[in-house]
């Protein structure tokens, strides 16, 4: 069964999930992902990025607006952004308690 072929036939999530399982078995040290869970369901979501947060060969940037403090926790650096502009960068627990974010987390 060819990609391809079969990919007409999947589902949102099921096409990011076959789309996240191809970019993480390609050898490269840097992985870039544009709302990779924007189409899957909870479950599904979690248990991805469980696995992602595992992966300690690679660098992962994620670009995502759903996020829990749990999940947000686990990142090296948090970059929040407004209007293409970085606003604020670091330690999710550095950043949290700043008013530009608690401004940030009221508007999403």
């Amino acid at each position: 069964m060819k990609y391809k072929e079969n990919c007409q036939q999947l589902s949102g999530g099921e096409k990011q999930i076959v789309n996240i399982v191809r970019m993480l078995s390609a050898d490269t040290p840097i992985c870039i992902m544009d709302e990779p869970f924007s189409a899957m369901d909870v479950n599904t979501t979690e248990i991805l990025q469980n696995t992602l947060m595992e992966m300690k060969d690679k660098t992962i940037i994620m670009v995502t607006h759903k996020l829990s403090q749990e999940q947000l926790e686990q990142f090296d650096e948090v970059i929040l952004m407004k209007s293409g502009k970085v606003v604020q960068s670091g330690a999710y627990g550095d950043i949290s308690k700043t008013s530009e974010f608690r401004k940030l987390q009221t508007i999403s």
